[in-house]
């Protein structure tokens, strides 16, 4: 899909030789005769973030990011060298990161608090949000405005809880914990960006 300046989508083709399209680029597209829409080249790139997968194949997920913001909860249990490693990602990129501490509604263990003062001693904002406080989704709306940010983080720990509150009607696909495990399920497969109601857009990635 493709978005132009005004916010409009529509279906887009690519030429094979532009098959690393990601989520974020920006690109040049030209009408057909048969009035398809195809991308024929993409800009250069402010920044792009990068994943390894399996076998330590890396893959650009997204690209022209303005801010991370790593999403943890207190369940499931954080890792905080995932965190630790996000926050090294957004440094090389040159974006801001914000860590955003989900799901407050649960019971918080104290020694996720200490580790959340040290990042602010550090100088990471730390934003508290609740998918049932509608004040902390206000704030972070704030702080997606204008910008392109991208949602990272953990599977489970409600980054598309965020994104349906943030967008109303966009119907993001949630899933509960794994009663079994209670490590989070992966809920988006691709990724995706949103356009926001006070401009910027919101990317939703895998966990």
């Amino acid at each position: 899909m493709l978005e132009d300046k005004h916010g409009h989508t529509v279906r887009t083709k690519v030429r094979r030789k532009l098959e690393h399209l990601v989520c974020g680029d920006e690109v040049t597209w030209e009408k057909t005769p048969a009035n398809d829409i195809v991308v024929t080249e993409i800009l250069p790139r402010r920044n792009t973030l990068t994943r390894t997968y399996f076998r330590g194949t890396p893959r650009t997920i997204a690209a022209n990011i303005d801010q991370l913001l790593v999403i943890c909860a207190p369940q499931p249990e954080p890792d905080w060298s995932v965190i630790d490693n996000l926050l090294v990602a957004a440094e090389r990129m040159k974006a801001e990161a914000i860590i955003v501490y989900n799901k407050t509604d649960l019971h918080s263990p104290k020694s996720d608090q200490i580790i959340l003062d040290d990042f602010q001693k550090a100088g990471y904002e730390v934003l508290k949000t609740s998918t049932q406080d509608p004040e902390s989704i206000i704030i972070l709306q704030e702080k997606l405005n204008g910008k392109t940010s991208i949602f990272v983080g953990q599977s489970g720990m409600g980054k598309s809880s965020l994104t349906n509150q943030l967008i109303p009607g966009i119907d993001a696909q949630i899933k509960s914990l794994s009663e079994s495990s209670g490590l989070g399920q992966h809920t988006t497969s691709v990724t995706q960006r949103y356009s926001l109601p006070n401009n910027g857009g919101l990317i939703d990635s895998p966990g």
